[in-house]
């Protein structure tokens, strides 16, 4: 994430914000080890407290609650956090690619700008991140 933008989100951004990365994290149906440390920590820097993370994680894999607030800085955290936790184990599946994908285009951004968004923030993190099945 960047410097630390989370400072300015309200509490209803910060759980929009956890329940989108939840739902990223859980769209393949498997929480791996990295995405629950990622996941943890996200919740930790939101003050978010672990029985309502629990709650916002079964409202996150059934689907639910996943607006995107109007605060461009709240659109630019979510962002951020969307594509570091796919980037958390390693492994853009398809069905977070197509998740992205339907986020980008609420968030106004065509598919060659968050492509653009992804690569800026895999090189700035140093990692590398290969396409699942």
């Amino acid at each position: 994430m960047t410097q630390n933008p989370i400072e300015g989100l309200s509490h209803n951004g910060a759980r929009r914000v956890f329940r989108v990365a939840a739902h990223l994290a859980w769209c393949d149906n498997e929480l791996a080890d990295s995405e629950r440390t990622y996941l943890d920590e996200l919740a930790a820097r939101l003050s978010i407290r672990s029985d309502e993370v629990k709650m916002l994680e079964v409202e996150a894999r059934a689907g639910d609650g996943l607006g995107v607030g109007q605060n461009p800085l709240e659109q630019q955290v979510m962002l951020e956090v969307m594509i570091d936790v796919t980037m958390s184990d390693g492994i853009l599946s398809s069905e977070e690619q197509e998740r992205l994908a339907k986020f980008a285009v609420t968030f106004g951004l065509g598919q060659d700008t968050l492509a653009a968004r992804i690569v800026e923030r895999i090189h700035g993190s140093g990692r590398k991140l290969q396409r699942g099945e």
